[in-house]
């Protein structure tokens, strides 16, 4: 059948345009697939090796990579074998060898300093004493007897002087826990693990001077601009007998006369208490009084690490009478009760420390307690954002709280609170009219005990920097 022109041109045109479009498709698949190749022989691309090892293994993938693969791993290994027999190992520098010794060895060697039983010591021996400097002797089971010998020595930068001399079946305790204000802490090394005997008893000698202590007045209500300074030696022979039930239970009981004599300071820059004060504002003022004492501590002690602890706690009960051999004008009664607990936040590394300690001395109708032996706040122990010694009277009470977060094992950071205050009658008791200083502190430590402690305090009398040796509490 015939066709006309109009239908020939019309198929011509539906063919073109047939055609167009499978050049397109065609052209578009092409694109497709060599960009797809591309991106293939990129990632399949070797490490190591020839582009003709590359195009062998794509054309053989099943015979060439397998061989090529455990020839590869052969050889890493046979390199790795023989550059194990021909290298040495890197030693530390010397830098770094003294750090690992110091970490090791180096802090349990300084801090022991044991040389025959002698050991060399460092420490704070009272409140004002500063920095002081020692030596202690421990000398247990002589001749393998019963008797053990412990002796110390001590002087501080300030004048501050102490001897001691025990006899008998002493007991190594930790010293930081001082329940007795006259009875200054000790030299003895706060590592030392608890008593293994049950049952303690010895002979205790002591020689105390104190020249610079601080007198501001008595109560509350003192003002700043009274300090005054004396100075004190304290002369005592203890007889004192010890049990421990349990292990964290321990009890002591302590006679002895006491001698304490005040006198002038040693500090040319301050006025003595004499310039400020007579025999009524400060009773006792330059007078000797000799005391019959007799006392006994109950403790309770769970903590982990006495020197540096992070958990547990510490509980302590102590009377002490103080019966004046001579008259009747300074016999007194002293009660005290001392808290602590470590609660660790999530790990060791977090913990918050909390702490009340209360006293309160009681004297009978013509009696009174003299000036320097009522307590005492302000100064590194408590009460930090107040000079040494800030407030005296016969009883008071002191509430502190620290959150300490260790950076390092030897760095440790803290916050802290104080909250404080000296009272007269016992009806005064209560949290009402505190003194209070907040601050933050810098400790050195090891793993047992802190070694040096930096803290800054504010409170409403200005900014106190505090450098000492040994924990907070």
């Amino acid at each position: 059948m015939a066709m006309t022109r109009e239908g020939t041109d019309r198929f011509q045109s539906a063919d073109s345009g047939f055609e167009i479009w499978c050049l397109r498709f065609v052209c578009i698949l092409y694109l497709v697939s060599l960009s797809f190749s591309v991106s293939l022989s990129l990632q399949a691309a070797p490490v190591e090796g020839s582009r003709k090892d590359a195009s062998r293994h794509s054309r053989h993938p099943n015979a060439g990579s397998s061989q090529s693969s455990a020839s590869r791993t052969a050889l890493w290994k046979q390199r790795r074998l023989e550059k194990q027999k021909t290298a040495t190992p890197e030693g530390p520098t010397v830098f770094g060898k003294s750090f690992l010794w110091l970490e090791r060895r180096g802090l349990a060697q300084i801090q022991k300093m044991n040389y025959g039983g002698v050991y060399l010591r460092m420490g704070t021996l009272a409140q004002r004493s500063a920095f002081a400097l020692g030596v202690r002797t421990w000398q247990p089971r002589i001749g393998g007897s019963w008797l053990d010998i412990q002796g110390s020595a001590a002087y501080s930068n300030r004048g501050y002087q102490h001897y001691d001399l025990q006899l008998g079946r002493v007991a190594q305790t930790y010293p930081e826990i001082a329940m007795d204000a006259s009875t200054p802490l000790s030299l003895s090394p706060q590592e030392t693990v608890e008593a293994s005997d049950r049952f303690t008893f010895y002979a205790d000698l002591s020689y105390r001077d104190h020249p610079q202590e601080h007198f501001f007045g008595t109560g509350s209500e003192s003002s700043i601009s009274d300090l005054s300074a004396f100075g004190m030696q304290q002369v005592s022979y203890d007889a004192v007998g010890g049990f421990r039930p349990a292990r964290l239970l321990s009890a002591e009981v302590r006679m002895g006369l006491v001698s304490l004599k005040p006198g002038s300071s040693s500090d040319r820059f301050t006025p003595g208490v004499e310039q400020l004060f007579d025999g009524n504002t400060a009773p006792g003022l330059s007078q000797q009084t000799d005391y019959f004492r007799l006392g006994a501590d109950l403790r309770w002690d769970s903590r982990d690490r006495p020197g540096n602890p992070h958990a547990g706690g510490f509980v302590g009960l102590s009377f002490s009478r103080f019966d004046q051999r001579e008259g009747q004008q300074f016999e007194f009664n002293r009660v005290a009760v001392d808290a602590r607990h470590y609660l660790s936040l999530g790990s060791l590394q977090r913990v918050l420390a909390l702490r009340v300690f209360t006293s309160h001395d009681g004297s009978g109708a013509g009696s009174s307690v003299p000036f320097y032996l009522r307590r005492a706040l302000g100064g590194a122990n408590m009460l930090r954002g107040f000079q040494d010694q800030r407030f005296r009277d016969n009883g008071l009470i002191y509430l502190s709280g620290e959150y300490r977060w260790e950076a390092a094992p030897a760095l440790e950071l803290a916050v802290f609170y104080d909250a404080g205050k000296v009272f007269d009658r016992r009806a005064d008791f209560g949290f009402s009219g505190m003194e209070k200083s907040i601050g933050w502190g810098i400790r050195l430590k090891n793993h047992r005990r802190v070694l040096v402690k930096f803290d800054f305090a504010k409170s409403r009398e200005g900014t106190r920097t505090h450098v000492t040796i040994g924990p907070s509490f």
